[in-house]
């Protein structure tokens, strides 16, 4: 094994590793704090570790299939079997990847440090947000987002979605530091974050095209929407260019994936064909719900059907192996963080209440958006940690609030028991 490591094609992904050291060894602003600094690089370093195990000693539980497709075909594009192109989507990663393994090397962990690079990035972008929002328990929370198993299996490895959260994130945080100091460069920050996203994935480009207005938009600060829209022209004019873009895509007749299925009409048509299709499998996670498109009632119960499904799949009676356990107590702490987040908004005040509410809305779009294409409780797994970082952002310090205040009642009635037992005898 120690050979294997050493061997010259993985040298770039040990410069990575050391790379992703430096903000710690560096002690830069965002790392206020030993604790905080910890927290990262446990967070980073658990990461690392991961992507050791699955590369040099062994596959972890749920850590091949779609890796292991991205990868062979990322080597097919580094040895010349495929050619180079710039495509949208998994064939657009799988270039990146290509590219990567050209450059610097045809290794899989070098392939799985990049992820953890992107990762880093966006441990850096959660810990401004936390600042942004004034955010209780710092490292608890910190350390609840990064350190999730699922998460650290599928942001560890050769897979896309260290680079969704990434993007995600960066349109969300520019958004937001464009409602703070109304600059064009955050405008472009988050558009061009977006953009990225939406290149990523399909799906993704989606809901970058709810997103994005809704977050220029969102009245923070104001009471109304009219007034949140006459006071933003720069908001208004970056997207009257989105819309004239994606107009001229679909005019020279580009293929914009589900945005242009969107735009025609279609979207409804082919989110259920592709629902079925994949249904069909009759894999064993497959979950029971379909999507109902006859009627706007049926409609929209059957969204709520489904994404009932999405959140705590697998329920109890579905339970047959330990993977199994795993996944339905990760969907009851989902759950649990989703209640606590709305909590706290009921709690919240002013601006910071209308921040907390538009996260919250950004999290249950693209939940709904996965939960309509997600057909079995595996994959779904994988797509919730892209939005997982917001529950835990809202939701966790209100969980440990409670939890503090709970603690606190409970240990107060012991002793008023144990006194008046005291008293008694």
């Amino acid at each position: 094994m120690i050979s294997a490591m050493m061997q010259p094609v993985h040298v770039f992904g040990w410069l990575v590793v050391l790379y992703s050291s430096l903000p710690l060894l560096l002690s830069l602003r965002f790392l206020r704090g030993s604790h905080l600094g910890l927290g990262f690089f446990l967070v980073v370093g658990a990461h690392h570790f991961v992507a050791i195990v699955n590369t040099f000693v062994m596959t972890l539980p749920d850590a091949g299939g779609d890796a292991e497709r991205f990868h062979g075909r990322a080597l097919q594009i580094a040895r010349g079997l495929r050619e180079l192109e710039f495509v949208t989507g998994s064939e657009g990663y799988d270039n990146f990847l290509g590219l990567i393994y050209t450059t610097f090397g045809s290794s899989r962990f070098l392939g799985s440090e990049v992820s953890i690079f992107a990762f880093m990035l966006s441990c850096i972008l959660f810990i401004k947000l936390m600042d942004t929002l004034g955010i209780e328990y710092r490292l608890g929370t910190f350390l609840v987002s990064g350190l999730l198993p699922t998460l650290l299996i599928h942001t560890s490895n050769t897979m896309r979605e260290a680079w969704e959260i990434l993007f995600f994130m960066a349109v969300i945080y520019f958004g937001l530091r464009y409602h703070i100091h109304r600059q064009w460069r955050y405008i472009f920050y988050s558009v061009f974050a977006g953009m990225l996203l939406g290149m990523l994935h399909a799906g993704l480009a989606v809901v970058v095209l709810f997103s994005l207005p809704i977050i220029l938009f969102w009245p923070i600060g104001h009471r109304s929407w009219a007034r949140a829209f006459m006071t933003r022209p720069k908001a208004i004019f970056a997207c009257c260019m989105l819309v004239m873009a994606v107009s001229v895509g679909l005019a020279e007749k580009a293929n914009l994936g589900y945005v242009g299925s969107l735009l025609q009409g279609e979207i409804l048509h082919e989110a259920t064909g592709n629902r079925d299709n994949r249904m069909n499998t009759g894999a064993r996670t497959n979950v029971e719900a379909d999507l109902e498109t006859d009627t706007v009632h049926g409609f929209s119960g059957s969204i709520g059907i489904i994404f009932i499904h999405y959140m705590l799949e697998p329920f109890p009676w579905r339970v047959q192996n330990a993977l199994d356990v795993y996944a339905a107590c990760e969907g009851y702490w989902r759950v649990l963080l989703l209640l606590c987040s709305v909590l706290a908004i009921r709690r919240a005040q002013g601006p910071m209440r209308q921040i907390m509410e538009l996260l919250l809305l950004l999290y249950i779009t693209m939940s709904v958006m996965w939960a309509v294409g997600t057909v079995n409780y595996g994959s779904a797994l994988r797509h919730h940690v892209v939005g997982y970082w917001i529950i835990v952002l809202l939701g966790f310090p209100e969980f440990m609030r409670r939890m503090r205040v709970f603690l606190f009642m409970l240990i107060s009635r012991q002793r008023q028991l144990s006194f008046s037992i005291i008293e008694r005898s």
